[in-house]
């Protein structure tokens, strides 16, 4: 947890790597502090939108779904996690 939201440290500092995710009332986001992989994803899915490290979607997104899988995904390989 970090501020009462769950994030995942590959190491002892999120600087190492992370994968957060947020809920607010008319979006959801996922965080992560890969940025080259954050606004790859933002391209990838219409209507998404966020800051710097950040992907939101609408809840009504459900095409979003697969590519947010894809996504975090994506940074635990990078870590060699999965």
């Amino acid at each position: 947890m970090f501020r009462s939201t769950p994030m995942f440290k590959f190491a002892d500092s999120y600087l190492k790597g992370y994968v957060m995710m947020t809920a607010a009332k008319a979006h959801f986001s996922v965080h992560a502090i890969d940025f080259d992989l954050v606004q790859q994803t933002r391209e990838e899915i219409p209507g998404a939108f966020g800051g710097k490290g950040s992907v939101s979607v609408k809840y009504a997104n459900e095409a979003a779904k697969p590519v947010l899988r894809a996504f975090v995904d994506e940074v635990l390989t990078r870590r060699g996690m999965i």
